[in-house]
């Protein structure tokens, strides 16, 4: 083992020095202890506020609690978004949404996954994504500003001008801009 500074007080840091011991010791206990103890530092890692979320979500998967460690994926896909990084967000997506996300979060990992296809010109796979999104969280104007930006720079690539004018109508329709402004802002401009 190694023992390094904490970032929660005085509470020690434990880490294997080398992935074959953690393998030695994997291998001598029981599943069922290491589901236990994964699911002990999970709830430790919860009660102190642990701002990397993905160690804690890691631990809750292994801990036998896999719904919990979604906002971990979450937030590990919306990190490698803003790294460029589109294999991995749709990595942490997929497991996340596999772990058995709850509507809200699931909603949040597929706008996640429609941004990083945006981001390559992916735009079918994109509007796909913030499609199911969208119909997941139907009164989310955020959800519904993206998916209509998605839908209308899909319409402007195809040279659909029909489909375009349909969107900039769903945005005429939608509820008042102060719910998101910049968004309603960006939104208009694509339209």
């Amino acid at each position: 083992k190694s023992v390094t500074p904490s970032r929660h007080g005085d509470d020690p840091e434990y880490a294997f020095d080398h992935p074959m011991t953690q393998e030695a010791i994997y291998a001598v206990v029981s599943a069922e202890d290491r589901r236990y103890a994964h699911k002990q530092v999970g709830q430790w890692l919860d009660a102190r506020g642990e701002g990397d979320l993905l160690p804690t979500a890691r631990h809750h998967d292994l801990g036998g609690r896999p719904a919990l460690a979604v906002p971990g994926y979450l937030q590990a896909a919306r990190l490698a978004l803003f790294g460029r990084d589109t294999v991995a967000v749709h990595a942490w997506a997929e497991r996340g949404a596999a772990s058995g996300a709850a509507v809200g979060p699931l909603a949040r990992l597929l706008e996640t996954r429609a941004d990083a296809w945006m981001t390559v010109g992916e735009l079918e796979a994109a509007c796909g994504a913030i499609l199911q999104a969208s119909s997941l969280q139907p009164r989310d104007v955020g959800l519904a500003l993206k998916r209509i930006r998605i839908e209308t720079t899909l319409a402007a690539a195809q040279g659909q001008v029909q489909t375009a004018q349909q969107a900039a109508e769903a945005l005429l329709r939608l509820p008042t801009p102060e719910a998101a402004p910049a968004d309603f802002a960006r939104t208009a401009c694509v339209v």
